[in-house]
């Protein structure tokens, strides 16, 4: 059967969760074998691997040139049902359910799309799989409809009627009957009963599924002959536990009981007359009897009333210790990731301390809590990185969303923090309606893949910090390699004589910045050119001034440098100094002043 992409519902073709099948037809007529494949490749895909998964479109392209068929992995957080109905071209819940409704790929079977869930722990009807149940599910979507179903509609009140949830009131333990008690002892004194029955140990098989089996079969072996004797059985060993939830599912149960009960085991018959011995050892010392019977003495008699009740006591000592060691194991986990929150507490008080950072230290300590508490939840993320929303993180550090952002990529560019910006496609939130947009969406975590590792980086992080303080400094047209001082001088008020020279540093060359010559010094000789601010800090009535700042230093270099001390005024007149005798004017009520003792005024002289 090929695909039909004109019947594809349109919201499933925006939602990300496409992958081909191949369809391998079997030499013993059975079904075609599905081998899952990722669209456009070679390499197959993983229903529990969304690195593997495509868009509609490319996994459309990838049907028209090869000849798969597109399937869509359902997951529980689409909010979407899947009802699958076999070996039947019609079925009441068709119109129950009156939604999206196609023939399945072998023509004999029908699907059923519906938007909702049914309740936890659902009760499907007889001979009807209904998807996602524990996990993720690929369906192949046809697009042969039957009759005019080709929208998918909200039923979430449907299926919570056409399956219900299970009571939650089924017993742990049913009540034995005697024969019940005669089976237990049976199978306790078998190796395989001791460990499946007696410490619901697993170790040695390859799945849950076959430990059950395995079980029963020892049931069977020991006389057990109905599915209701299984089942009570089976509830009463220290198995059941641990395999509640899938042997409560119906289906499974039902058809594992049918599968011990088909007659490829049978119930020992030497139960109540013991055979003989035999002379000889088995040849080559195996035995090649039943393998159910490993460990059991064969000639044993029946257990008397006596020995069945210690039978019980120890079936129930057994059970006991298994529900101790569980919860020994919740208390030790529990422990382990309190432990692990402390740890994480403790450290985090160091990179608080590190005053090599900024207020990004509060920004990673948010960041550095939020994956603790995902990795101790057992969170290993997508490739070890979390969608931990970035509003979440500026509220918890009381910053803004802006901030938060500028802190991450700090962290990321120190080596510290992995961030990866992934795209998220057009969706439609089934629970609300409503469309959201396609978007970006940040991804973070840390480098080392260990948040006590993360922790530990951060806080003996130093980052370089930029040598941008203080400003630009000016430089010599000439030599703008050349360091720069600042020279000064100190005269008599009344005779102008010069009572003491003198000339500090400023800074390295490699932070000048030339600048061109002034022209009001053109007639000084060695004038140094562009430093025009006064360096003092007292005017010649001794108050101090407001900062002042040179205008044309800033359209030069582009910066005024640091601020500078007040310039000299005269009070009485309230004309800068400096600024007078920039404009090549004479001072405001006073004879014009000499070249030169302005100059000094430039460089710092203490008047």
């Amino acid at each position: 059967m090929s695909h039909r992409p004109e019947h594809t519902p349109q919201e499933l073709t925006t939602i990300p969760h496409w992958i081909v099948y191949e369809l391998n037809p079997r030499p013993d007529g059975k079904k075609a074998r599905k081998e899952p494949y990722t669209p456009g490749t070679t390499a197959k895909a993983k229903v529990n691997d969304s690195r593997t998964w495509r868009t509609y479109a490319e996994a459309l392209a990838d049907a028209e040139r090869t000849g798969r068929l597109p399937a869509l992995v359902i997951t529980p957080t689409l909010n979407l049902t899947l009802t699958d109905i076999d070996g039947q071209r019609s079925h009441s819940l068709v119109d129950a359910l009156d939604s999206y409704t196609e023939r399945s790929t072998s023509g004999t079977g029908l699907h059923i799309l519906t938007w909702g869930r049914p309740p936890a722990g659902f009760v499907a009807p007889p001979g009807i799989e209904v998807y996602p149940r524990h996990g993720n599910r690929g369906v192949i979507i046809t697009g042969d409809l039957v009759g005019n179903r080709g929208t998918i509609h909200d039923r979430p009140a449907e299926l919570a009627e056409l399956y219900p949830a299970r009571p939650a009131t089924t017993p742990i333990a049913p009540e034995l009957e005697p024969e019940d008690e005669l089976i237990i002892a049976r199978v306790l004194r078998m190796e395989k009963g001791r460990q499946l029955h007696g410490a619901g140990d697993m170790s040695g098989y390859r799945s849950g599924s076959e430990a059950d089996l395995g079980l029963l079969n020892t049931y069977v072996t020991a006389g057990a002959t109905t599915p209701d004797q299984l089942d009570r059985l089976f509830r009463d060993s220290t198995l059941y536990p641990r395999r509640r939830e899938r042997w409560d599912d119906n289906r499974y149960r039902e058809r594992t009981l049918a599968k011990a009960l088909d007659g490829s085991v049978r119930p020992w018959p030497g139960w109540s007359t013991p055979p003989l011995r035999t002379a000889q050892p088995p040849k080559n010392g195996v035995d090649t009897g039943n393998p159910h019977l490993a460990g059991f003495l064969a000639d044993a008699p029946d257990p008397t009333p006596c020995q069945l009740r210690v039978a019980a006591l120890e079936r129930e000592n057994v059970a006991l210790r298994a529900q101790l060691a569980a919860t020994e194991e919740r208390a030790r986990a529990a422990e382990a990731r309190a432990a692990m929150l402390a740890e994480v507490q403790s450290r985090t008080a160091a990179i608080i301390r590190n005053k090599q950072l900024g207020q990004e230290r509060v920004t990673a300590v948010v960041i550095a809590h939020h994956l603790a508490n995902r990795e101790t939840a057992g969170d290993t993320g997508d490739r070890g990185l979390h969608p931990i929303p970035l509003a979440r993180i500026a509220e918890a550090a009381g910053i803004s969303e802006d901030a938060a952002s500028k802190h991450i990529g700090k962290l990321a560019e120190a080596g510290v923090l992995k961030k990866e910006l992934r795209f998220i496609p057009e969706a439609v939130d089934r629970a609300t309606g409503e469309i959201k947009p396609a978007h970006r969406r940040q991804f973070i975590g840390p480098a080392s893949g260990n948040v006590i590792d993360f922790v530990t980086a951060v806080a003996q992080l130093d980052p370089e910090k930029p040598k941008n303080w203080g400003g630009r400094r000016t430089a010599c047209p000439d030599h703008p390699d050349a360091g720069t001082v600042k020279k000064w001088t100190i005269h008599c008020a009344e005779c102008d004589r010069v009572l003491e020279r003198g000339a500090d540093p400023v800074k390295p060359a490699a932070e000048n910045v030339a600048l061109a010559p002034n022209p009001h010094l053109a007639e000084y000789p060695g004038a140094d050119p562009g430093n025009l601010t006064p360096a003092v800090d007292t005017t010649l009535r001794g108050r101090k001034r407001p900062s002042y700042h040179n205008n044309e230093d800033l359209a030069a270099t582009g910066t005024d440098g640091p601020p500078r001390p007040p310039a000299p005024r005269y009070d009485d007149v309230g004309t800068s100094v400096a600024a007078a005798w920039q404009r090549g004017q004479p001072l405001p009520g006073c004879e014009p002043t000499p070249l030169d003792h302005l100059t000094d005024v430039a460089y710092g002289a203490r008047r």
